[in-house]
């Protein structure tokens, strides 16, 4: 996970600024692997959000399972206050 993504399109330097678009690699034991989990909305201006990228999932979701189902931490609530986690299916609970 990086702490920043870029803009789809170029700025008035012909650059990019801090965006949306951004990746995150889940890796090792317990993991659904072998996919890529995604909502992806396509790159249509109707799909953009105010032109950048939307974003279709959120990074508290993955990093709430992980601790769920890995760490066994069930604070959820404390952690993320205000969030409702969304379960993506990526980690298999720990025994």
């Amino acid at each position: 996970m990086t702490d920043y993504g870029l803009t789809l399109l170029e700025n008035a330097s012909q650059g990019t600024d801090h965006g949306h678009g951004n990746i995150m690699l889940v890796m090792g034991g317990g993991v659904n692997g072998g996919q890529v989990y995604s909502d992806w909305p396509g790159l249509a201006a109707s799909a953009l959000s105010d032109g950048d990228l939307a974003i279709t999932t959120d990074y508290r979701d993955v990093l709430a399972e992980l601790l769920l189902k890995r760490v066994k931490n069930e604070a959820l609530g404390q952690i993320f206050p205000g969030h409702s986690v969304r379960s993506l299916g990526l980690i298999e609970p720990r025994a």
